[in-house]
C-alpha cells in the first residue's frame, strides 16, 4: 500500500505507479521491497522508505531498472514518476532485448 494511504491523505494514479514499483521490485528480486516481523513493523518501513538491493537476489539486474523502480518508490508524490515518466524511463524505451529487460526472478514463476 502506498505510504499516502496509510497516512489516511488520499488514493489517486500516484498510489498505482507505488504499487508498480512495488510489483516491479518482487518480480525481479522474487520478495517484496517491505517487509516486517509485523504489521506495524511492516508500516513501518513503507513510511520511512526502507528497502534496497544490496542481496544476491539483485546481482545481474540492470542499473537502469533499479533507478526505475527507485523513480516508482518515492516517498514525496510530487517527486515520484508519473504513468508518462515511467513509460518513457531508459529501461522500458531502450532497444534492449525483451528477454534481458524481463528478467524474472525463479521464485515468482513457481
Amino acid at each position: 500500500m502506498a505510504p499516502e494511504v496509510l497516512d489516511g491523505e488520499f488514493y489517486d494514479t500516484s498510489c498505482d505507479i507505488w504499487s508498480l514499483g512495488v510489483m516491479a521490485f518482487s518480480i525481479l528480486s522474487g520478495h517484496p521491497p517491505f517487509y516486517g516481523k509485523d504489521e506495524q513493523d511492516l508500516i513501518s518501513k513503507i513510511l520511512s522508505n526502507n528497502y534496497d538491493y544490496n542481496d544476491d537476489d539483485w546481482k545481474g539486474i540492470s542499473v537502469d531498472s533499479k533507478k526505475w523502480i527507485r523513480k516508482l518508490l518515492v516517498l514525496d508524490t510530487s517527486k515520484r514518476f508519473s504513468a508518462q515518466e515511467a513509460i518513457e524511463h531508459t529501461w522500458l524505451s531502450s532497444n534492449e532485448s525483451i528477454r534481458v529487460k524481463f528478467r524474472l526472478h525463479p521464485e515468482v514463476l513457481i
